[in-house]
């Protein structure tokens, strides 16, 4: 495998953490369809291959009853980048990501009023969009569009009533960023407070990003 495959591979990375961003099936409500779009897209995460399929169906099956849903749009781009990285041309693996980011972007844009499905909408947009695009290679430049996303879900009311180890992950996202960028007492801050959710999660996250 050659150097640009093995950076563009990377993109599978993107959906791992990802995939503590769907909510159990305690949290969800009765909505059939979200609640199985999520338990496939975890499978999806996990597995890869068909699963990845299977998954894009749920989604694409709700987007035909309701295209305009932004919550299952932004699980089909994250998917997309799924896609991609599994592909094997180089110009399929690119297609298939930029449909993912724009997408993902196009989801995020309308997240404020996006419907409810069991979470807050915009928070679950945010999650997905925000931690896909933290973990996509820097040949994509998506660094900044995670950043602003990732402030912007913390920022959210509703944040404090995510699991708790979903707000550790983000908030050491977000202290990371603040180490790159040499602000210590924010970059502090921001660990102290993941750290007091979920020790292991907020280190592991941290470590892997300063």
């Amino acid at each position: 495998m050659n150097a640009f495959a093995r950076r563009v591979r990377l993109i599978t990375a993107a959906a791992l953490l990802a995939a503590s961003v769907i909510p159990t099936t305690a949290s969800a409500n009765k909505d059939g369809s979200f609640m199985d779009l999520r338990k496939l897209y975890q499978i999806a995460v996990a597995e890869r291959g068909d699963t990845v399929n299977r998954a894009m169906a749920a989604a694409e099956a709700i987007l035909a009853a309701d295209p305009k849903d932004a919550v299952a749009r932004a699980y089909k781009g994250s998917l997309l980048t799924m896609m991609g990285g599994d592909a094997w041309m180089p110009w399929n693996k690119l297609r298939y990501v930029n449909r993912g980011m724009d997408m993902l972007d196009a989801a995020v844009a309308e997240a404020k009023d996006a419907k409810d499905h069991g979470l807050d909408g915009e928070a679950e947009i945010l999650l997905v969009a925000a931690f896909t695009n933290s973990r996509l290679p820097s040949m994509f430049n998506r660094a900044a569009a995670a950043r602003q996303q990732i402030r912007r879900l913390i920022a959210l009311p509703t944040f404090a009533s995510l699991e708790t180890s979903l707000q550790a992950r983000a908030l050491a996202i977000a202290a990371a960023y603040a180490h790159q960028d040499g602000n210590k007492a924010e970059s502090d801050a921001l660990l102290a407070r993941a750290v007091a959710l979920n020790e292991r999660e907020a280190r592991r996250e941290f470590n892997e990003r300063k």
